[in-house]
């Protein structure tokens, strides 16, 4: 049965009227390096070009989407690389982009290639002359790249119904075999400029949770009960620094592939658009099935630190990780946290993996 929820519009959480929620203190977790995957290394004749995305698998194994070359390229938990799969094309177990990454049941990984509109299941660790065994799911509809999915298969995917600054839009829901299960929505998607709001989605423990950061509430959706409720993260509004906006503008550029002059044209245009005048309260969520956590990102680029807090399903917050500044993250999972990191002065880029301790 098909089934629709329409949201209610989303305020700011206030503790008295005009009076915003304050951050409270939580418990500092310690954290140390667990892995480090650069893009080219001594010895190594593989050079990664882009890291687009990246997973964990429950082995230890590590995936990482290479948006330069089309491939994915599978790591052993020490690092060593084991093999390389897939190609530039648009037949099976090939790819035009890889967007995202997830462990979605059944294969090792899914990817989502947005160029192509579809999901794949791959299982990396079997290829025939460079291709890997895969299932194709054709999403059917046109996507943003905002896709999460939980291990018993379900997937929820952010379908934006016009593009650019304001882009509004619903959040559709997949079963395993990317048939619809319905959809949430109509919501604020995406403010379309550096450090402005987005939609983030995290699935896990039978909920669904989403929220553009651009108030203090997650909603939390019940896929058992269709039942939808919320909780809060303490937060005081906050303006965006010059380094904030300068890290934000930058990631923006390089987003394009291009030349220097390609980049520089683009920086240029988005120096142009109007400041965000307070940062999002979040600007990342991710549930940790194996530990049943949600950790919010509450950070953004430019800040002395990247910066999660840990909550219980219930919505108490029990902890704080602080990392080194500007991380990228993919995943928080079997408390590691995996994420994409760039040498300001070089610009290369490498996969870290940080173990967070009890």
């Amino acid at each position: 049965m098909r089934w629709i929820m329409r949201s209610a519009c989303i305020a700011v959480a206030m503790t008295a009227p005009g009076v915003p929620l304050m951050a409270q203190e939580l418990r500092e977790l310690t954290t140390q390096p667990l892995l480090t995957i650069p893009s080219a290394a001594d010895g190594r004749a593989l050079v990664i070009g882009e890291i687009s995305a990246a997973v964990r698998l429950p082995d230890g194994r590590i995936v990482i989407g290479d948006g330069a070359s089309k491939k994915l390229h599978l790591f052993d938990s020490g690092g060593r690389l084991l093999r390389s799969v897939s190609r530039d094309g648009e037949g099976p177990g090939e790819m035009r982009s890889v967007q995202w990454l997830g462990r979605c049941g059944g294969a090792d990984v899914t990817m989502y290639d947005r160029m192509l509109n579809r999901l794949t299941d791959v299982n990396v660790a079997s290829a025939i002359a460079g291709r890997p065994d895969a299932r194709i799911r054709t999403v059917p509809m046109n996507t943003s790249t905002v896709v999460q999915c939980e291990q018993a298969g379900r997937m929820a995917v952010a379908v934006p119904e016009n593009f650019g600054p304001g882009a509004r839009g619903n959040l559709q829901l997949l079963d395993g075999t990317g048939a619809s299960l319905g959809a949430l929505g109509p919501m604020f998607l995406d403010a379309g400029r550096p450090l402005g709001a987005s939609i983030k989605l995290a699935l896990g423990a039978g909920r669904l949770m989403y929220g553009a950061g651009d108030s203090a509430f997650i909603h939390v959706y019940d896929l058992s009960t269709k039942r939808a409720s919320r909780m809060t993260v303490p937060h005081v509004p906050r303006a965006p620094t010059e380094a904030n906006q300068a890290a934000a503008i930058e990631f923006w550029a390089t987003l394009i592939r291009g030349t220097e002059q390609d980049y520089e044209r683009m920086r240029t245009m988005l120096r142009r658009m109007p400041a965000v005048k307070t940062v999002p309260v979040y600007s990342g969520l991710y549930f940790d099935e194996a530990q049943s956590a949600l950790w919010v990102h509450t950070s953004v680029l430019g800040d002395s630190n990247t910066v999660l807090d840990r909550y219980t399903t219930a919505g108490q917050a029990t902890g704080r990780v602080r990392l080194p500044p500007d991380l990228l993250i993919y995943e928080v999972w079997a408390n590691v946290v995996v994420a994409r990191t760039v040498d300001a002065d070089t610009g290369e880029q490498a996969l870290v993996l940080y173990r967070i301790g009890r």
